[in-house]
């Protein structure tokens, strides 16, 4: 049995591997065994991926993962279908809840309700669930994540919440789309690998970075007042948290709302109404198949230089 611990924590790296070895010379007495350490500090995507592949047994990770690779890794699991346990060892101070669901097993520090010992017999000499996990599709892994987020959104520093923390997720790890079917049959380990491949390049639109450019042209825009500015820019804030939300099912749609929204922080910059023409429609129609950001580009094209009404709802 091959074990691989990720760890942020230097003590957790420390003390740990030798519980897993006492554990494997019961459990697996003649078979060859080995646990393998790496500092989870220094992970990256590209190196995730690589370890995945690598077909471990059992993978034990903490959540604090840089990056948000906790979630990313057990996502890239779910995804490809990788015959690997998942296991997450952490010493969240609050019930994860629902969130739990992209894990395999869950041992919390310090162990206090069982041994190290026990909590490993429960997870690792049961039936392995790689073909029968219950996040059986895009859906479910989202709302699995969102859970996760509002239990622990320190996950993403610098976010608001849960669901802004998404979104900085899914910015960063946009795959291409996945439907699973329930009964896929057992693939090889070179079909695995494909999976692995074909999930693991991500393509991010960018949408936080592009949607705070705009925001910084709306600042130093001499056309707007400070409340419309204020108004904006919570606007902006709204469409952080929305576009994560729809981004894999309305990949096209999204990019052609960030093009829009570059747009309207140049017009906003130079503060000219002939050169808005046909930016409000066009914003409009993107945005018209996705609920929750049409109502924020709603807000925001009556704000276009020249827009009838300009101004009535901030007052």
């Amino acid at each position: 049995m091959r074990l691989l611990l990720l760890h942020t924590d230097e003590a957790m790296r420390g003390f740990l591997p030798e519980l897993f070895r006492i554990w494997l010379s019961k459990s697996h007495p003649a078979g060859a065994s080995k646990v393998e350490v790496l500092d989870a500090n220094d992970l990256d995507h590209a190196k995730v991926v690589s370890l995945i592949k690598k077909r471990f047994d059992c993978i034990f990770v903490n959540l604090r993962l840089p990056a948000m690779l906790s979630i990313r890794i057990a996502e890239l699991v779910h995804l490809a279908r990788v015959p690997t346990r998942l296991v997450l060892i952490s010493g969240a101070p609050q019930e994860l809840g629902p969130g739990l669901s992209l894990f395999d097993g869950y041992i919390r520090t310090p162990f206090v309700d069982k041994s190290f010992g026990e909590a490993l017999d429960e997870i690792l000499l049961r039936p392995l669930p790689s073909e029968h996990r219950s996040l059986s599709s895009q859906e479910h892994l989202d709302i699995a994540i969102l859970n996760l987020l509002q239990r622990c959104d320190g996950l993403a520093p610098g976010s608001r919440g849960a669901l802004h923390a998404f979104g900085m997720y899914r910015d960063a790890y946009l795959h291409r789309p996945w439907r699973a079917a329930h009964d896929e049959p057992s693939m090889t380990r070179s079909q695995v690998n494909r999976q692995i491949d074909f999930f693991g390049e991500v393509r991010p639109l960018g949408f936080a970075g592009r949607l705070s450019g705009v925001r910084a042209r709306v600042n130093a825009s001499r056309f707007y007042t400070p409340s419309e500015k204020s108004f904006l820019s919570s606007q902006f804030s709204y469409l952080l948290d929305a576009f994560g939300l729809t981004l894999m099912d309305f990949r096209a749609e999204t990019k052609e709302v960030l093009d829009g929204l570059e747009r309207f922080g140049s017009v906003a910059e130079a503060g000219e109404a002939e050169d808005s023409s046909g930016l409000g429609e066009d914003l409009l129609r993107s945005s018209a198949p996705m609920r929750y950001v049409h109502q924020g580009i709603t807000q925001i094209v009556r704000l276009l230089p020249g827009a009838a009404g300009r101004g009535s709802e901030v007052r």
